[in-house]
């Protein structure tokens, strides 16, 4: 477990596969809806997620993080929905995901 401190930087990674046979239009957020960290980089973007051909065809979304807070708190939420053109409304396909993480001084 990686051991993280109030004031420095650290990075996060999801590994995402698309398992279906179509092209996944995606739009990716991380939410940041407390102070409790910062994120450097792009918070919201889209891609193209290709069908994977293999058990190892996967994409690898990393954040840099810059907690502002000690003690147990959750992550930024991941986000990732579909935005086919066949669809009125974005379907969210990984909705709000999230882990906790222990910030201490030292």
């Amino acid at each position: 477990m990686q051991k993280i401190k109030v004031y420095e930087t650290f990075s996060i990674e999801f590994e995402i596969h698309n398992s279906t046979p179509l092209c996944i239009d995606a739009q990716i957020n991380l939410i940041v809806d407390h102070t409790d960290f910062f994120v450097a980089g792009e918070v919201q973007t889209h891609v193209q997620l290709m069908p994977a051909i293999s058990d190892q065809d996967s994409y690898v979304l990393k954040y840099t993080l810059f907690p502002q807070k000690l003690g147990r708190l959750n992550l930024p939420k991941l986000r990732i929905g579909d935005r086919n053109s066949q669809k009125v409304n974005t379907v969210w396909l990984i909705k709000d995901f999230t882990r906790k993480c222990y910030v201490t001084s030292n």
